[in-house]
Order: C-alpha cells, then sequence, then structure tokens
C-alpha cells in the first residue's frame, strides 16, 4: 500500500474550506446583484404651505398659534378666519355623533354643538335640507338621532365646502 501525503483528516478539511469560499463567493454576488436592482433615490418637491391639507396645521391656523420657527401660517386659498370655524364646527359634530364625551347628557351636548355648527353654517342648503330631515327646530333634535347618519351628512357638508368648486 501506497501512503498518502495527504490523510483523509486533512482532504475533509480542505473540502469544507472549498465549500465556505464557495459559499462566500456565492453571497458575495448576491450582495452585488442586490446592490444593482435598489431604486435609486426619488427627487422631492413638497407643497406650499397654503395648499396642504394637514390637521395639525390647520388647528393651528385657526388658533393662530406661532409656530416654533416664527412663520405664520397664512391661508391664501379662503383667506377668511370664519371659513375655518364653521368646518371645525362641523367636524366637532361628527365627533359627538361617533364619540360622544363621557359623563354628559349626549342629546344636550349634542344638540350644543349642533347649535354651534348651525350658528356659522346657515347658509349651507345641504345642511339646512339634512337638519330638517333630523327633526332640527334650530335650538334642538326634537326626535332622537341616528348618529351616524347625521355625522355622514355632516361629513357631505365638510366635503361640499371643502372640494374647490370649477368655475
Amino acid at each position: 500500500m501506497s501512503e498518502s501525503i495527504i490523510s483523509s483528516k486533512d482532504t475533509s478539511n480542505v473540502k469544507k474550506l472549498l465549500l465556505l469560499r464557495v459559499v462566500a463567493g456565492i453571497q458575495q454576488a448576491h450582495a452585488e446583484q442586490l446592490a444593482n436592482m435598489r431604486i435609486q433615490d426619488l427627487k422631492v418637491s413638497l407643497k406650499p404651505l397654503h395648499s396642504v391639507n394637514n390637521p395639525i396645521l390647520r388647528k393651528r391656523k385657526l388658533l393662530g398659534t406661532k409656530p416654533k420657527d416664527g412663520i405664520y401660517i397664512h391661508d391664501h386659498e379662503n383667506g377668511a378666519e370664519d371659513s375655518n370655524v364653521a368646518l371645525e364646527k362641523l367636524r366637532d359634530v361628527i365627533a359627538q355623533c361617533i364619540l360622544p364625551q363621557a359623563g354628559e347628557n349626549e342629546d344636550e351636548r349634542l344638540n350644543e354643538v349642533m347649535q354651534e355648527a348651525w350658528n356659522y353654517n346657515r347658509e349651507c342648503k345641504l345642511l339646512r335640507d339634512a337638519l330638517q330631515s333630523f327633526s332640527w327646530n334650530g335650538r334642538g333634535f326634537t326626535d332622537k338621532v341616528d348618529r351616524l347618519k347625521l355625522a355622514e351628512v355632516v361629513k357631505q357638508v365638510i366635503e361640499e365646502q371643502t372640494v374647490p368648486h370649477e368655475p
């Protein structure tokens, strides 16, 4: 029998080493392929502040608070603070319909919130017609109100007032 220069144990180690190198090579090739497939950074452009529909900015504008950077937010589209207050009052009605505040008489509170919204939105025909269908007498509801239906109608009123109308 001839003696082998490399023992079977060494052969096993060499095979393992070659296998590790092959696996490392495959991993490297895979990583490079993934890097080539990455989506390139896209350019981002932001809307001007006056055309952003952001609830936090609307509330700051409504309350007249001054942001930390010292820049006031002006509404160039509406210009009138009353329209913002009117929309806010309508949103309060929706909030009262969906999540009434605990510990209060829900019906009385709904009447109060609706009265405030009505004071700012009397000219809205859609709201006027809807309130008549819900038995609104100008100060309160005379019948039991389906709060979800009322919330849906008020949502439609808000959409009507906020969607720009084309001339």
